[in-house]
């Protein structure tokens, strides 16, 4: 559970720098690098995102395909590629759940901006 926390708060940090330079992720990596030295990577191409409520259940799945052995992890990596610029594109269909997704990401930015990272985090439920 430790790691998955740790990966949670990794992402909220990227996912909140690429909102701020105004891009998109469509590529999430994660490496794991043991005591014993050997790597394990996994990563999953998806249509290009830049939200935690978005991000979280790729990371999840990632997570779980990347970690296979049960030894000491002393690495942990999580990089966010195949960067795309933020394209304003109406859409037919769910618009308005994107609205609200949009909306509370915008203003837990703004508590992040004013009292810190560590002030408004996502609950999650296991």
């Amino acid at each position: 559970f430790y790691l998955l926390a740790r990966l949670r708060r990794m992402l909220s940090r990227a996912a909140r720098r690429l909102r701020t330079q105004n891009l998109r992720a469509a590529r999430l990596v994660i490496e794991i690098r043991y005591s014993d030295q050997r790597e394990d990577v996994a990563q999953h191409c998806f249509t290009a995102m830049n939200t935690e409520i978005e991000l979280l259940p790729v990371l999840r799945s990632v997570f779980d395909a990347a970690l296979r052995r049960r030894v000491r992890v002393r690495r942990l990596t999580l990089r966010l590629c195949d960067l795309r610029g933020m394209v304003r594109q109406l859409s037919l269909f769910d618009a308005h759940s994107n609205i609200r997704v949009n909306a509370v990401t915008a203003a837990m930015d703004k508590i992040c901006d004013r009292f810190g990272e560590g002030a408004i985090r996502f609950g999650y439920v296991a």
